[in-house]
């Protein structure tokens, strides 16, 4: 993300935050949901990412495999490596959003 885009991300509010549910409030008690430890990268939580490669246009036949694990974070990193190194089109991708 260049500078320019940089300015333009806006720091969420509570409210911003219980509406897309990443809080929730219960008896006038703010609480956090698991989307907030995602986002967070503080998922002690169980989670991965799977990704794979099939022969044809079947999910019959497994040519690669991975399962990426960890700080949500880092499995969506590792998984778009993973992509970058199975793509065989010419294609410039300018980033996550």
């Amino acid at each position: 993300m260049n500078e320019k885009d940089a300015e333009k991300v806006k720091t969420p509010t509570k409210n911003n935050l219980l509406t897309w549910g990443i809080l929730k409030e219960e008896n006038g008690v703010v609480r956090p949901t698991y989307a907030y430890y995602y986002l967070r990268g503080l998922d002690d939580v169980m989670s991965q990412i799977q990704c794979a490669v099939f022969k044809g246009n079947t999910r019959g036949i497994f040519v690669d495999k991975r399962e990426y694990g960890g700080n949500l974070w880092d499995q969506v990193e590792q998984a778009y490596q993973f992509v970058l190194r199975k793509i065989h089109l010419g294609a410039r991708i300018k980033g996550i959003h």
